[in-house]
């Protein structure tokens, strides 16, 4: 979708759109001239939840093919990279939302990565002119009927201009921290339900409820490779995302210092969900957790 075609749209629009998996994103293009070999990119554009990249990366990935590889030796690697980005994009959702500015006449939004990494979006003049006037510094000062010509003031240096910083992701404030396993527990709970609203969530499921009262022979160690395991005995998944009466994923929540990936109950959940064919993820209970790397990793194993 072209940003010209979101000035119809308000910010709730964008953001059920990008919660849904929409992002803004921009493509590479490789051009080679035997010697020297060139790496440009394309204006931003932004990817509704169920369109795929290539639809507006094919152009870019057009040029690097025929015009990317003369160059020795950077045309080869630029155009490798550039035939690859073609197919997802670089996602610059982060920083497009962070420098978006809302208006009556539509969203003002940057379009290619030179406005994204200046200080701000380039807002009309306002007309207003103001004159100056310059002052000349006198050149001798009199005293006593002698000329002492004044010594010159050496010119400052001008500040170094500081880089735009990018923007932070959001964090989860210290204080506001869960230090409690049922704390943590209703974080995510909350963080799924606003993110996945047309999911279903379980708390605190047992692995039979999953597989049944079953029974199954793994490798956990050399020493016994045919030993028999029940399900009962693994841990139960802390949360169990379905969509239509179906699991999805399964999390667990764990301290990272009791060392879970060498307990044995661990280790029978964790063969169970390989066997269902569900992606299990563990989210350590002393670590920071923060909003978007648990959303981006759930989003990730739901696809």
């Amino acid at each position: 979708m072209e940003l010209s075609e979101l000035n119809q749209k308000s910010e709730e629009w964008l953001t059920k759109e990008i919660k849904k998996g929409g992002r803004f994103v921009t493509y590479s293009y490789s051009i080679s001239i035997v010697a020297a070999s060139f790496q440009r990119y394309s204006k931003i554009y932004f990817l509704r939840h169920y369109e795929a990249a290539i639809n507006h990366g094919y152009p870019y990935l057009l040029i690097s093919f025929f015009l990317g590889w003369w160059g020795i030796p950077f045309g080869p690697i630029f155009t490798i990279a550039s035939i690859i980005r073609a197919f997802k994009g670089r996602d610059v959702t982060n920083e497009v939302l962070a420098k978006i500015r809302w208006s009556h006449d539509g969203p003002q939004i940057p379009t290619t990565l030179k406005e994204l990494d200046s200080k701000g979006i380039p807002q009309k003049p306002s007309g207003l002119k103001i004159k100056q006037t310059a002052v000349t510094p006198k050149k001798t000062v009199r005293f006593h009927k002698k000329a002492t010509p004044q010594k010159p003031v050496a010119p400052q240096k001008p500040a170094r201009p500081q880089k735009p910083s990018k923007p932070a992701l959001t964090k989860t404030p210290a204080a506001k921290r869960p230090s409690t396993y049922k704390g943590w527990m209703d974080y995510f709970v909350g963080l799924t339900c606003t993110w996945f609203p047309q999911m279903t969530i379980e708390q605190d499921v047992p692995v039979t409820q999953l597989t049944g009262d079953v029974n199954d022979v793994f490798k956990l160690y050399a020493t016994r490779p045919n030993q028999v395991y029940k399900a009962e005995w693994g841990v139960p998944y802390s949360l169990v995302i379905s969509s239509e009466g179906k699991p999805r994923c399964l999390i667990m929540l764990a301290n990272q210092a009791e060392r879970p990936h060498a307990k044995v109950r661990h280790l029978i959940s964790r063969k169970f969900a390989q066997k269902l064919n569900l992606p299990l993820l563990y989210f350590y209970t002393n670590m920071e957790n923060e909003e978007l790397y648990c959303v981006k990793r759930i989003q990730e194993a739901l696809k």
